[in-house]
């Protein structure tokens, strides 16, 4: 089971800190045909501190940060419009600046 947020640094270096990124799973769907979480769906917001860039993006199987990393380098990623994903955005805010 994927945890529910979380922060990574990419090493890339957009400033002195590198790219700090939070992220938190604002929902899940799971299919029930299957009985593992590889094709579950996870809708996740995600900020990048460093370069102030927030999104939304579906990653299947597992948050991690490649996972989150290739959605946002692909730029396969929307903008949380909602009062629930503005939440997760703030939660991913924090600990992004937890790092």
């Amino acid at each position: 089971m994927t945890k529910a947020y979380g922060a990574f640094n990419s090493g890339r270096g957009y400033t002195e800190h590198g790219q700090r990124i939070g992220w938190c799973i604002a929902a899940v769907e799971r299919d029930p045909e299957f009985d593992s979480d590889l094709f579950d769906l996870y809708t996740v917001v995600f900020y990048d501190l460093d370069r102030t860039i927030n999104g939304v993006i579906t990653v299947m199987g597992e948050v991690t940060p490649v996972s989150v990393m290739r959605e946002y380098d692909r730029g396969q990623y929307g903008y949380p419009d909602t009062e629930a994903l503005r939440v997760a955005n703030e939660v991913a805010l924090q600990a992004a600046q937890d790092l």
